[in-house]
């Protein structure tokens, strides 16, 4: 099949009906270029051109290929100044390019955007193709038709509704989580928790605590605590004391005598218990869990 490339533009000043010498234009690409051109050879390198002398009233249009870089041949002409047969150039400088025939720019049976109902677009585009059927059909209905099967998949186009197609991906009774406040269409809202956090298992899923996480989050304190003697780091206090002599002088003085005295300091506090402040006050978004019905 004859396709086209961008840019394709060389000159050539070559005359007669046989193989073109070409050489590239400046900034375009050669028809027989590997990269960006279509190559050389034969079947696979096809493609439509278009010739046109700068000097005479000559012009052809046909498809053909290149024996090598720089070689155009002419396989088939369909169109040209000579009741469209090959043309015998005559001297000058002729133009060569990768031409796009008009109907192929603007095809009939395939054109879309030229047409003037949707029915003859669908017409056009029909085939015995699953693909193509798609569009051949009158409604959606009729697409959904054409790709039901007996799977799952082909199921889901068959589905009347998102609510049924979705229970086929979804058993029923399958719990989901949602950030909005009412279960979708065709789920039933879960309302036995409330006000809980969410746990990540990987065993048995299963519910329990006390306490509301609203009451969690709502705590400023922790609890009161009275310590204990026990509870307290171990320490010591120190006091002074006097011992009198014999003379009622203080102090030990030489011929005194002393003695040993014991004491307690004085008691301080009530026992009374204390806290600490704490700040629960995280942020959450609310979610809901919801069964498929």
């Amino acid at each position: 099949m004859a396709t086209q490339k961008n840019l394709i533009h060389e000159v050539s000043s070559t005359t007669g009906s046989g193989n073109f010498t070409t050489v590239a234009v400046n900034g375009k690409v050669q028809c027989g270029d590997a990269t960006n051109g279509f190559g050389t050879g034969g079947t696979p390198n096809v493609f439509d051109y278009f010739i046109s002398n700068r000097d005479a009233a000559e012009w052809e249009r046909g498809t053909g290929h290149c024996s090598a870089l720089g070689t155009l041949v002419r396989d088939t002409v369909l169109a040209s100044s000579n009741a469209n047969a090959l043309v015998n150039f005559s001297a000058g400088t002729k133009d060569v390019t990768n031409d796009i025939p008009a109907a192929k720019q603007l095809r009939s049976d395939n054109n879309l955007s030229d047409l003037g109902a949707a029915a003859t677009a669908r017409t056009n585009l029909g085939s015995t193709t699953i693909g193509d059927a798609l569009f051949i059909a009158a409604n959606a209905a009729g697409a959904r038709t054409t790709l039901g099967a007996s799977t799952i998949g082909g199921n889901l186009f068959t589905a009347a509704s998102a609510s049924t197609a979705l229970a086929l991906l979804l058993a029923s009774g399958t719990v989901c989580v949602f950030g909005q406040t009412s279960a979708p269409t065709g789920f039933t809202k879960v309302t036995s928790g409330n006000d809980r956090l969410l746990r990540l298992v990987n065993g048995t899923a299963s519910t329990g605590g006390s306490i509301a996480f609203s009451t969690f989050a709502a705590a400023t304190v922790v609890g009161s605590t009275a310590i204990s003697a026990a509870q307290m780091p171990p320490h010591t206090h120190t006091y002074d004391w006097l011992v009198l002599n014999p003379n009622g002088q203080p102090g030990g003085g030489i011929g005194g005598w002393s003695s040993t005295a014991t004491g307690t300091t004085g008691g301080a506090g009530s026992g009374a218990g204390h806290d600490h402040s704490i700040n629960h006050n995280i942020t959450y978004s609310d979610v809901i869990f919801a069964t498929k019905d």
